[in-house]
Parts: C-alpha cells; sequence; structure tokens
C-alpha cells in the first residue's frame, strides 16, 4: 500500500480526537495562568496550546497533513505534550481511546516498517494521552517554586523560607541547595520546549 493511502486511512480515526485536543486546548486557554504571577506557567501553557492547534490543524486537513505533524513517531509527539500538560494541569480524564482507531493506526507504522515491540510502545504512549493524566514527578511543585522565585524575585534562601516542603519548623542551605537543584533540573527540561529565563541563575 502506498504511504499516502496508509495515512489517508488514517483520518477517520484521528478526526474522533480532534474534540478531545480541541477540548484541551480550549481548557487551557480558559486557564492562562497570570504571566506576572505565573511566568514559566504561562510559557509552558502558551507552548501547550501551540501544540494542540499545530496537532488538530493537521488533523482537520487530512492525511497527507497528518503524516508531515505527526511522521514516523506519533508516541514520542504525544508524550512531549502529555509532559508539558501534566507540569500544570491535575489529573483528567478523556474518552476513552477507540478500539479502532487503536487497530488502524497500529497496521499503519507496522505497516510503515515499525517492529511489533515499537508499535505497542508507540500505542502505549498515544492511550496515555486519553486517560487520567498525573505527572510522576515533583516537577508541578518546582514549577510552582519556579514561579515564585521569578514573579518575587527570591532568592533561593528566601524561596525555602517560604516554601520549602522538607516538613521542617526552620528551613536551612541545605533546603535551599535541594530547591536549587529541583529548579535546575526543571530549567534543563524546559529547555527541550525552547522555554529558557534569559538572566535567571
Amino acid at each position: 500500500m502506498p504511504n499516502s493511502e496508509r495515512w489517508d486511512k488514517l483520518v477517520i480515526p484521528t478526526s474522533w480526537t480532534d474534540r478531545v485536543l480541541s477540548y484541551r486546548a480550549e481548557y487551557t486557554r480558559e486557564h492562562l495562568p497570570d504571566p506576572i504571577q505565573k511566568p514559566i506557567s504561562h510559557a509552558i501553557a502558551k507552548e501547550l496550546i501551540a501544540r494542540l492547534e499545530r496537532h488538530i490543524k493537521a488533523i482537520r486537513e487530512g492525511g497527507a497533513s497528518i503524516e508531515q505533524e505527526f511522521g514516523d513517531r506519533p508516541g514520542e509527539l504525544i508524550r512531549d505534550t502529555l509532559e508539558l500538560e501534566t507540569l500544570f494541569i491535575g489529573k483528567n480524564k478523556s474518552p476513552s481511546f477507540p478500539k479502532a482507531a487503536h487497530s488502524i493506526i497500529g497496521d499503519l507504522l507496522v505497516s510503515a516498517g515499525k517492529s511489533y515491540t515499537e508499535t505497542r510502545r508507540d500505542l502505549e504512549e498515544i492511550e496515555q494521552f486519553f486517560t487520567y493524566l498525573g505527572a510522576p514527578t515533583k516537577r508541578p511543585e518546582t514549577l510552582k517554586l519556579l514561579d515564585a522565585k521569578i514573579a518575587n524575585h527570591w532568592s533561593y534562601r528566601t524561596l525555602a523560607r517560604e516554601m520549602c516542603d522538607c516538613g521542617a519548623n526552620k528551613h536551612n542551605e541545605y533546603c535551599s541547595e535541594r530547591i536549587r537543584k529541583r529548579i535546575k533540573e526543571l530549567k534543563s527540561f524546559l529547555t527541550k520546549y525552547g522555554i529558557t529565563l534569559a538572566g535567571e541563575k
């Protein structure tokens, strides 16, 4: 089967996802974090909206656009979008991933040369996008720390005193260092999406 025909077969099952992606884009727009009080959360939300709108546009334009947008790594793109969303949006339930779409996408990936293991991995990543979401790391909490640091121009010592979650009555340099490391890790993660902080140390 020609590659163009394989992608054309995805139009019907992926059109189902249009309403899911549209809902998520609209939800993010309606809950857009304040750019002054939560500058990094705001930047992440804008990047998430841009990604969702790009996915939606490709789905609505048909097979060629779907191929151009998702190529041979749909699972990777979905995982990236999922990572951004779980940073600041809590657990969120969407309609179940339809079995028909599961089969067609699986067949497409196999016919495009993916192994069974690769196809199963990609399908699992895509399915995650249509189930309960929740970040498995402390990134959401670290994001709150980073937003507060930038919005209030706080030092790490002040940040530890005001927001450290270690449970101690007093927070010392160890708390400051732990927060600094968490924020450094988050910043490194965000550079993957082109979200950087000019002049921030």
